[in-house]
């Protein structure tokens, strides 16, 4: 069941069994919404998000559903929203039982024979807010170990440059991170490690267990015997996105 006044405004049945289909094979909820507020067209995967049926749906407006949007607010929504770009915002919205889930949504307004229209995607995003949450977690307490660490830890890019480094390592070359970070660690090394280095992502790459000896040079010229035992970040399509030198001082 649909708005009988939206589906008057098709030229044939064939244009609305079309819009039908795509929308209902649709893994987003769609929402076609007039400018009141009011749904007049709701997919089936919007209905199961929601717990309504769809007859009981089409009775709704976005207030019902959206906490943000009341009958002051949605005037405003309506005129912020645009026909020529996508407006992208998250928001939660409210089942039927009345718990929320965060969604992301992406709006536009359509004209139709003279009539102005807003059609809504919405996105779960409650998995990914769960993970967002999880990394995070996961950041704060390996910056934990990261720092507290004994042994010298250095975390380089792919080309080389230093992402980071922990108190002990700077502790051990008498330098601050902030002016480690972002520098090649070539300027650390001494002439014979420099070269030594340059090979290393490639037979990291070969051997796992790949370790090497290197010597860096401290901020007040002594000579810092360290060996590495670097481990490789790659991304999902083998590529090394960063080298981890798990250090120990010799």
């Amino acid at each position: 069941m649909e708005s009988k006044k939206f589906m008057s405004e098709f030229k044939s049945k064939d244009q609305l069994a079309l819009l039908k289909h795509l929308a209902d094979d649709c893994p987003d909820g769609v929402y076609i919404v007039d400018v009141t507020g009011d749904f007049i067209y709701v997919n089936e995967k919007s209905c199961e998000a929601l717990g309504y049926t769809r007859e009981e749906l089409l009775e709704l407006s976005v207030m019902n559903i959206d906490p943000w949007y009341d009958n002051n607010e949605w005037p405003h929504h309506w005129k912020e929203v645009s026909s020529t770009a996508p407006d992208i915002f998250e928001t939660r919205h409210r089942r039927k039982d009345g718990s929320t889930y965060p969604v992301q949504m992406r709006t536009k307004r359509y004209k139709l024979d003279g009539q102005e229209y807003l059609i809504a995607f919405e996105r779960d995003i409650a998995e990914i807010s769960r993970l967002n949450v999880l990394v995070t977690e996961l950041e704060k307490r390996l910056e934990i170990i990261f720092s507290a660490s004994q042994k010298p830890i250095m975390v380089l890019d792919d080309k080389g440059y230093i992402l980071s480094s922990n108190n002990t390592m700077c502790d051990a070359l008498g330098y601050s991170q902030d002016s480690m970070t972002g520098k090649r660690i070539d300027e650390f090394l001494d002439q014979e490690s420099k070269q030594h280095f340059a090979d290393i992502f490639s037979l990291v790459l070969q051997d796992d267990n790949f370790r090497c000896d290197v010597v860096f040079i401290g901020k007040n010229g002594n000579h810092v015997h360290i060996q590495c035992t670097p481990k490789v970040i790659t991304d999902k399509n083998e590529e090394i996105t960063s080298v981890v030198l798990l250090q120990e001082i010799v």
